[in-house]
């Protein structure tokens, strides 16, 4: 192909594979009278090669819009040589391009208006508009659940696994996985996350995230979401409620059935008459009230988780006190 083009035309992403492609052995193939045209991706050509060809004859001239280094170099050889036209990567700029771009944005503004569907947006996934009113429950029972665990002890966390069975899984679970690692990096970062750069930010944090789709067990449809570190394992589940609100129905090993929303304190505690009693009493003497309580058991080894549903925030004095309770093991506070 070098050896037999007049023009030769460059149209591939920048990959390891495709880096300075065009380089000296390339050029040494190509004709004496070929020009060269990049308006690709910077780094597909090695730019110092080029200009050695274009000094030396090996190729006629080149016309790029696009560098390994932008804006370019103005002491750059390339731009000394009268057989080469360079342009600030302005290769969407032309007429037609922008009105093609306008063409298509005006479309789907359109689309989203009468359909509801989004298309090649940067901070959310594009999905039938049919499966995303149906996933819609589910990423948001996700995003809940990773807020939540984001927000326990930290335990150093490599692995953020997401489980869905029944009609979760049918769906997809990778916007579902998303919108988890969403939810527990924001926890964790100082900016909001959205699930598409979720994954990139997750990298960059050494934390893997895996998606697995399993078959309906007690619940008919589920989201899990288990974190594993070097310090120990969270994990909790949830689902839509039955006007879509994210239930949780399952934590840290204990079953449950409590709303996730607002400022929840989370008091683990030995079974023993009179626990409930004094931790809700003391809320009251601190002026908090409780909207709703759940409690979750574990009858073997005789102890309880409980979600306590508060009106307000818990200040630390209180949660201090708490903690002081006799058979009170641990107390958490988290907002959702």
């Amino acid at each position: 192909l070098l050896a037999r083009s007049d023009f030769l035309t460059i149209h591939a992403p920048l990959t390891p594979d495709t880096k300075n492609m065009l380089n000296d052995a390339a050029f040494a193939k190509m004709k004496s009278s070929a020009l060269l045209i990049n308006a690709a991706r910077g780094g597909i050509v090695d730019e110092e090669a080029l200009a050695r060809a274009i000094t030396e004859g090996k190729i006629a001239g080149a016309a790029l819009d696009v560098f390994g280094t932008e804006p370019i170099d103005p002491n750059h050889p390339l731009l000394a040589l009268d057989n080469v036209l360079c342009t600030p990567h302005l290769g969407a700029s032309t007429s037609e391009a922008q009105e093609r771009v306008a063409v298509e944005i005006a479309e789907q503004v359109v689309g989203y208006l009468k359909q509801g569907v989004v298309t090649n947006a940067v901070n959310v996934p594009t999905l039938p508009k049919e499966i995303a009113e149906r996933l819609e429950p589910y990423l948001d029972v996700a995003r809940a659940l990773g807020s939540l665990i984001g927000q326990l002890d930290p335990i150093d966390v490599r692995e953020l696994r997401v489980t869905c069975t029944g009609e979760a899984g049918e769906l997809g679970v990778t916007p579902i996985a998303r919108a988890a690692l969403a939810g527990f990096l924001e926890q964790h970062l100082e900016e909001p996350v959205n699930p598409i750069s979720a994954p990139y930010e997750a990298q960059e944090r050494g934390i893997r995230l895996a998606e697995v789709k399993e078959a309906s067990d007690r619940y008919a449809t589920t989201v899990r979401v288990t974190v594993t570190g070097e310090k120990g394992i969270h994990t909790a589940t949830g689902t839509p409620g039955r006007t879509g609100e994210p239930r949780l129905v399952g934590m840290e090993g204990y079953e449950i059935d409590a709303v996730m929303e607002g400022a929840i304190l989370i008091v683990r505690n030995e079974d023993r008459p009179g626990v409930i009693g004094s931790v809700g009493t003391l809320l009251g003497s601190q002026g908090i009230n409780v909207s709703r309580m759940q409690v979750g058991l574990d009858e073997q080894r005789g102890q309880a988780l409980a979600l306590w549903n508060v009106d307000s925030t818990v200040g630390s004095d209180a949660l201090e006190a708490l903690r002081g309770l006799d058979h009170v093991s641990s107390v958490h506070t988290l907002r959702l």
